[in-house]
């Protein structure tokens, strides 16, 4: 069994048929056993550790901060975009105009959508003229 810093940090990794880990407590195990290691290194290599520790730490935050801004704002605002553009036959008979209940960013799903759902045809680039927006008891509209 290989015995490296790393190796011994992998065994701290769940099993896939491990029952219910936490991986916080895992995590703390982890940075445990590497202190123990790291208090043996040479003063440089210690830098390079914290240097190390340091940028995970920022990478970690950024990650996180994606992960959360995909699921609590793009996802939904996705979900609100998609149900307008699928009802858009109840406010207009010619499907031309969407209603959106509230307003979220939803140029970058529009034009997505618009392909997933062909939405484009009869030569014109476009087949939405207008989108409204209720907002704040006010309507906007996008040609």
């Amino acid at each position: 069994m290989p015995g490296g810093i790393w190796d011994r940090v992998s065994y701290l990794n769940p099993k896939w048929n491990e029952p219910k880990v936490d991986p916080d407590e895992r995590f703390q195990e982890a940075m445990q056993l590497i202190g123990g290691m790291v208090s043996k290194l040479s003063p440089f290599l210690k830098i390079i550790y914290l240097v190390i520790i340091f940028e995970c730490t920022i990478i970690k935050g950024e990650f996180e901060s994606s992960v959360r801004y995909l699921a609590e704002v793009w996802w939904p605002a996705r979900k609100i975009v998609e149900k307008a553009i699928d009802e858009r036959k109840q406010v207009d008979e010619s499907e031309r105009i969407v209603l959106m209940s509230e307003g979220v960013p939803w140029k970058e799903h529009f034009f997505h959508m618009e392909e997933e759902k062909k939405l484009t045809g009869l030569g014109m680039a476009y087949i939405i003229l207008f989108l409204v927006v209720i907002e704040y008891r006010l309507f906007r509209t996008t040609a």
